[in-house]
């Protein structure tokens, strides 16, 4: 399965915001190849997404929760201000509402992806 461009999640990530009734429907989303295990994160003030295309790739049918993870970080924080817990209950409400579980980690299998997690760092000796 191919993933969808960056522009098609804008457009969803701006509809769920829309159906939370969000003033500021203003969001971007973003593939970043650079993130390894994370699935995705918000920038809150910027209103911007960024998925890894690495680990969704893996399991295509999770993209669609993380997404909206990501948005209702960006929905919370619009709608109740900076000062409530990422994952507290405006988050919590915002999650249901989308038809999703709250969910705060994923269960993608990860093996593999972290930086150099498999090699041993040079001059290292293990304890005899």
């Amino acid at each position: 399965m191919t993933l969808p461009a960056a522009a098609e999640l804008t457009q969803r990530a701006a509809a769920m915001l829309a159906g939370w009734r969000v003033l500021d429907q203003a969001v971007r989303v973003v593939w970043n190849d650079r993130l390894t295990t994370t699935a995705g994160r918000a920038f809150l003030k910027r209103g911007q997404i960024e998925l890894n295309p690495g680990l969704l790739a893996r399991a295509p049918e999770k993209l669609d929760r993380v997404l909206a993870h990501e948005a209702a970080h960006v929905a919370a924080f619009r709608l109740f201000g900076p000062n409530i817990p990422a994952h507290g209950r405006h988050w919590r409400s915002l999650m249901r509402l989308a038809g999703h579980a709250p969910e705060v980690t994923h269960d993608i299998p990860v093996h593999g992806l972290r930086r150099g997690a498999a090699r041993p760092r040079a001059g290292r000796r293990s304890p005899t």
